[in-house]
């Protein structure tokens, strides 16, 4: 089970600062915190970080307490994404260990992400005479001497 968009963004409000055990974030706040998760997920997906986060064309699909399908190594890089987006509109700085950390976890999860493509040459790359698989009844042995 994966985290639910509801704990990304109260993960998001409280690492700028608005925890919700002083407090209950309003209704209001939530689906900013929702919009601007969707948004911010869907310029990544744009940039080709694909993390299967559920993105939707029309808002009133999207449902707060819906599953995210955010890989494990992901959520810390995407909690801190959101903070440090909108920190600005709550009047609220991030703090330079905040955004170090950001930056840490979105380069450890763009190395989780890429996948080194496999080479495979084509049938009609020239082989050279050196590189023939040998007859099954020809027995080769380093250094022995043919007599005759």
């Amino acid at each position: 089970m994966s985290y639910t968009k509801k704990q990304i963004v109260l993960g998001a409000f409280n690492e700028v600062g608005f925890a919700n055990y002083l407090f209950d974030l309003a209704p209001e706040q939530m689906n900013n915190g929702l919009t601007q998760l969707d948004l911010m997920m869907g310029s990544w997906y744009a940039n080709g970080v694909n993390l299967g986060y559920p993105l939707y064309n029309d808002p009133t699909q999207n449902d707060i307490d819906q599953p995210s399908n955010l890989p494990i190594v992901a959520v810390e890089a995407v909690i801190l994404g959101l903070a440090n987006r909108i920190a600005p509109s709550l009047g609220k700085t991030m703090s330079p260990e905040s955004k170090q950390n950001f930056q840490n976890a979105y380069q450890s999860m763009l190395n989780y992400l890429a996948v080194i493509p496999s080479r495979v040459f084509p049938d009609t790359l020239p082989c050279g005479a050196g590189n023939r698989r040998l007859s099954p009844g020809f027995n080769f042995i380093i250094g022995a001497q043919s007599n005759g």
